[in-house]
């Protein structure tokens, strides 16, 4: 879901296959928002306030992206993806000798495209 909110912020069009900045148009509470709301000062606060509003035009959407990146928020999201990975492959190694290992390789390749996807 984080990769999700990523892309649905700065993703490509191209490849995500949906308008980038959607979630953005919505509202959508993710994780990337709360943390950009948690750390935003009063002038940033003033631009994520926009969030929500279908009408965002692709300038407001930049400033909102400008905000995701200048908060941490988007570099604080790809470290809780990165560490969710590690904890994610600890927990499939943990399995290595109990389970059947052709279904580990399958999960652990699962895991790495879900967390590397760009669409």
């Amino acid at each position: 879901q984080l990769r999700d909110d990523l892309l649905g912020a700065f993703g490509d069009s191209a490849e995500t296959g949906k308008p980038v900045g959607d979630d953005l148009r919505e509202g959508k509470p993710t994780a990337l928002l709360a943390m950009a709301r948690a750390r935003a000062d009063a002038d940033e606060a003033a631009i994520l306030a926009m969030v929500g509003r279908a009408d965002l035009s692709t300038d407001d959407i930049a400033s909102v992206r400008d905000v995701l990146r200048a908060t941490g928020a988007a570099d604080a999201t790809e470290a809780l993806i990165g560490a969710l990975a590690e904890e994610a492959g600890a927990a499939l190694d943990a399995l290595d000798g109990t389970a059947p290992a052709q279904g580990l390789e399958a999960l652990r390749q699962l895991t790495q495209y879900v967390i590397w996807r760009a669409h």
